[in-house]
């Protein structure tokens, strides 16, 4: 990676509308030449463009889960199981006594509820332990992908750990369900 692609880089990190000419005036290169680089990059996958949320804007929630996997297998199934969920902002292997973190995103104090709760990763198979930490203020960074207005809709929640129509808090209209489930009663 050259110099130039480390400023190109750079600059979209801290303007990820910043336009190829005004990156091209600041090099000292056309913006031809930056939309190539640029094109390069996203290609071989060190940038990727797309637009980040702000959770205190949209009133989300955040909940940040460590667990303990037990093994390997438990683990691979876990991330199968939850990657497809519409709640989930990040999901990681650590390294460590928890090997295991997720954060995820909540419309409110119910909902939050049922995530640590009910159709939680703590439910899993082959958790040993785990933590819940409701976060206070995200001071960094402040925007963040989320992929919360989905279009696809399941007729079960695609973590296979709960089924909203027969969870006792979706039919007492304490928690909307997941946003992916067809009959979701949320804003997301």
């Amino acid at each position: 990676m050259s110099g130039i692609d480390k400023k190109i880089i750079s600059m979209l990190t801290k303007d990820g509308r910043i336009s190829l000419t005004d990156m091209g005036r600041a090099l000292g290169v056309t913006h031809v030449a930056v939309g190539k680089r640029l094109n390069r990059l996203v290609q071989e996958g060190y940038v990727r463009v797309q637009g980040l949320l702000s959770p205190d804007k949209l009133g989300l929630k955040l909940v940040l889960i460590f667990a303990e996997v037990e093994s390997p297998q438990d683990m691979q199934k876990l991330v199968e199981n939850f990657k497809e969920c519409p709640r989930m902002v990040f999901l990681a292997t650590l390294m460590g006594g928890y090997n295991f973190i997720a954060l995820m995103i909540a419309e409110g104090k119910e909902v939050l509820e049922s995530i640590t709760s009910i159709c939680c990763i703590r439910r899993a198979k082959g958790i040993r332990r785990s933590d819940v930490m409701i976060i206070g203020e995200l001071i960094r960074p402040n925007h963040m992908p989320m992929e919360i207005f989905v279009e696809k809709r399941y007729k079960k929640p695609p973590c296979k750990y709960v089924d909203c129509e027969t969870c006792p808090r979706y039919l007492d209209n304490k928690c909307p369900g997941c946003p992916a489930f067809e009959g979701y009663r949320g804003w997301l």
